[in-house]
């Protein structure tokens, strides 16, 4: 039976920790794990790709769970989260906090003692994606899945995929449900793109190898991924800025079964989700 979402909150935010000038009395040990992470990975370091100074002073930090913490309060309002057996962070960047277990603070927060919960950070903006497939699998009947989808600006290196002025802080707090009364979610596919192959070609392979893919469907996915995959059916485009929030924060705003994209790598994958729920 099918997967539905029973509630769904997506906010950006600015700084939520203000700055101790006491961090800065770390920075020798922050550039030692830095290069020392690069190296354990069989990387070239050097001091020019240090971010440790704007990464310790950056003004607008947010930590992942001062995130949650804003959006656990609507969550909760009127709600009986005792079913909830599972909760799963999902992010593509790092938490500021490194080392702090984000999926243990949700379960100790919630009261959650016999659930399960874990992060999923190594599958790129589709995390979000993939973790909606894992409560899908994992969920008995009316059972419920707490997925977090957080994301912030500030690196301890510099990158050249990756520049935080075109990055939002942003958060998402989905809850789940086994055969539950709300928002249909149809199902997650992974679309390879081929050698040769263009994005309007995997687009139609994907679409034609699913059965969840529902009719009349608008398609929800970055503006650069909706202008090469010749979609000529209603579309939403999102705002990158959102990283892996972005197509949550969209789909709020559709009201008809919708498809949400994410191009990572050799890939496309993508959510389908029903009409949403009535009241």
């Amino acid at each position: 039976m099918a997967l539905t979402l029973e509630h769904l909150d997506c906010r950006a935010f600015d700084g939520l920790e203000p700055v101790d000038p006491a961090w800065l009395e770390e920075r020798d040990y922050w550039e030692s794990y830095i290069a020392a992470l690069y190296r354990s990975n069989g990387l070239p370091w050097s001091e020019a790709d240090s971010n440790v100074d704007v990464w310790l002073r950056a003004p607008d930090r947010a930590p992942f769970i001062m995130m949650a913490e804003r959006l656990l309060p609507a969550l909760r309002a009127g709600r009986d989260l005792s079913r909830v057996a599972l909760a799963i962070v999902a992010h593509w960047t790092p938490d500021l906090h490194l080392g702090t277990s984000v999926s243990n603070y949700l379960l100790h927060e919630l009261g959650l003692e016999t659930a399960l919960g874990f992060a999923i950070s190594e599958r790129g903006l589709s995390a979000p994606l993939f973790a909606a497939d894992c409560a899908e699998r994992y969920l008995q009947p009316g059972q419920q899945a707490l997925i977090l989808i957080a994301d912030q600006k500030h690196l301890l290196y510099r990158s050249p995929d990756f520049q935080p002025d075109a990055v939002r802080n942003s958060a998402s707090l989905l809850l789940l449900e086994r055969d539950g009364p709300g928002r249909p979610l149809a199902g997650y596919r992974r679309q390879l793109l081929t050698a040769g192959a263009t994005v309007s070609d995997a687009l139609g392979l994907l679409r034609a190898g699913w059965p969840a893919w529902p009719d009349a469907a608008t398609l929800i996915a970055d503006p650069a991924l909706l202008a090469a995959s010749g979609w000529r059916g209603p579309a939403r485009p999102f705002d990158p800025a959102w990283l892996c929030s972005a197509p949550f924060a969209e789909l709020g705003g559709v009201a008809g079964p919708a498809v949400l994209l994410q191009a990572d790598g050799d890939a496309i994958y993508a959510l389908a989700a029903g009409e949403a729920a009535c009241g």
